[in-house]
């Protein structure tokens, strides 16, 4: 039926544009115009190829600017998505490598006293224990630290002893210690000196002959519980000397 149409149509264009004058007047130039555009959109329309609908030049511009968007929004999450694993990826060779270039040594393998030139006593690591606060289930006269809310503290301990037959004036506080923590792998972190009055980076006291003492370093993080630490690195350092260890 579409195809009949089309042939009689394109027959009465090719007939009035050919010069059958017997059967019809002349027709001017725009009149002529005007048949062969309708013929051609006839064409057009019933031919099985050809979808009728034409979108105008503003609902094609705005198909090209969505399609502009969507792929610049995809090239930018693609773009986003491969910094972040090369980030991670340079974060992880860094550890390493600032690991091996700094020796990183097990804190159970140090006599921190030796180390840092301490008289007297000798200073091992003893524990890393996660809590709210330091020291725990203690109330009365002496300064205590709390974790804020939403945080925790990290307390590492050390024992103080004093192996001689003589008591030993133990002062750490003249090394005027800078100590950092890595804990995760994650950045370096200052830990700041409290007002412990067993505080390791000031820590002062006259210790009695065969007997020891506590000191600890207290870092405030983000909230974490013991079984979520993989790893603890320590950094310690003094005018003269620095260490780095791995406590966990």
């Amino acid at each position: 039926m579409k195809k009949g149409k089309i042939i009689g149509i394109t027959v009465m264009v090719a007939s009035l544009l050919t010069g059958c004058v017997d059967a019809m007047p002349d027709l001017t130039e725009e009149q002529s115009a005007l048949i062969a555009e309708y013929a051609a959109d006839m064409l057009l329309k019933y031919s099985p190829n050809y979808n009728y609908r034409i979108a105008d030049e503003e609902a094609l511009a705005e198909e090209e600017t969505t399609e502009e968007m969507i792929e610049e929004a995809t090239q930018e999450q693609s773009e986003v998505a491969q910094e972040e694993q090369t980030q991670e990826s340079v974060n992880e060779m860094e550890t390493v490598e600032t690991e091996n270039s700094l020796n990183v040594i097990d804190a159970s393998e140090v006599d921190f006293a030796e180390t840092f030139g301490v008289d007297g006593v000798e200073i091992r690591y003893d524990l890393l224990e996660v809590c709210n606060s330091y020291p725990k289930g203690e109330s009365g006269s002496g300064f205590s630290v709390n974790a804020p809310e939403g945080k925790s503290l990290i307390v590492i301990s050390f024992i103080v002893e004093n192996k001689s037959e003589e008591p030993v004036i133990c002062d750490l506080f003249e090394k005027d210690f800078d100590v950092s923590m890595n804990l995760n792998n994650s950045n370096y972190k200052k830990i700041s000196s409290t007002l412990l009055v067993n505080d390791f980076t000031t820590y002062i006291e006259e210790i009695p002959a065969g007997e020891n003492r506590e000191v600890v370093i207290v870092a405030e993080t983000g909230e974490i519980s013991e079984e979520e630490i993989n790893s603890c690195i320590l950094r310690i350092s003094s005018d003269d000397e620095s260490i780095t260890v791995k406590l966990k």
